[in-house]
């Protein structure tokens, strides 16, 4: 089923043509204000265009928010196509059904919700028609789809987000002050570091990952040991020392 504004556009018109080309079935034109329960079966899938030149989500109506409840509910494939090129983020309005997929498929599991968003002055509707069944058929097929993409001069591209995990183990290591136990010689690049200034048992020694290069010119020297009297001792680890000799 294709749900399209209740002006029938170009774009509209290519997709129903691409889609029985492509699955040898007519596809069902549905207007977005002709949305109901009845009409819209139990686990269908569904490719809206209702965001495909102006934005909905951003004033919507109250006859608008039930279509599209209905519209989540029943499908169990929604593919929601916006027109915000938002990969130059052009219009951000049309970013407001990011969120609202991501959560209504977390709160349905059994609902997948790919948006593609397009840029329709730099993309021919043919070639748009491709990035469309190509993300349905992922959608349909794959067992762990990507769901956010951006049609950016004839390119598809993929959001999706990656765990970088050394700096999730820094934080880790950071917010929990986490200390591990390791002898010297495997300890690597160190380097001298207090936790919470004036809390003596909070003081370890931090893993360097980068390496700066040695610059022309320069040497690099290995220290072997490292040796700090009294005075500068209390003042880096209290931050403060009152006296009055030097």
């Amino acid at each position: 089923m294709q749900v399209h504004p209740d002006t029938l556009g170009l774009l509209d018109q290519t997709i129903q043509a691409r889609l029985l080309s492509e699955f040898g079935s007519t596809v069902e034109m549905l207007p977005f204000s002709n949305v109901s329960s009845t009409i819209v079966a139990p686990n269908s899938t569904v490719i809206s265009t209702v965001e495909a030149t102006k934005t909905v989500l951003a004033n919507i109506t109250e006859t608008e928010m039930n279509a599209v409840k209905i519209l989540t509910e029943r499908a169990s494939v929604l593919l929601w196509i916006t027109g915000g090129r938002l990969f130059k983020a052009q219009s951000p309005e049309h970013s407001l059904v990011l969120g609202l997929a991501r959560s209504l498929m977390l709160e349905r599991p059994a609902l997948k919700m790919p948006v593609l968003d397009l840029d329709n002055s730099m993309t021919g509707a043919a070639e748009t028609c491709d990035h469309i069944v190509s993300v349905l058929q992922q959608t349909i097929d794959a067992e762990n789809p990507d769901l956010e993409y951006r049609q950016y001069k004839g390119a598809l591209y993929i959001s999706r987000f990656v765990a970088d995990t050394a700096i999730n183990r820094h934080f880790q290591q950071v917010q929990d002050a986490e200390i591990i136990p390791c002898p010297v010689e495997e300890a690597g690049r160190c380097k001298l570091s207090i936790n919470n200034v004036g809390q003596i048992d909070t003081l370890r020694f931090v893993e360097v990952n980068s390496i700066p290069q040695v610059m022309p010119g320069y040497v690099e020297v290995e220290v072997k040991v490292v040796g700090l009297n009294a005075k500068v001792s209390v003042c880096f680890f209290l931050s403060k020392y009152e006296s009055t000799s030097y």
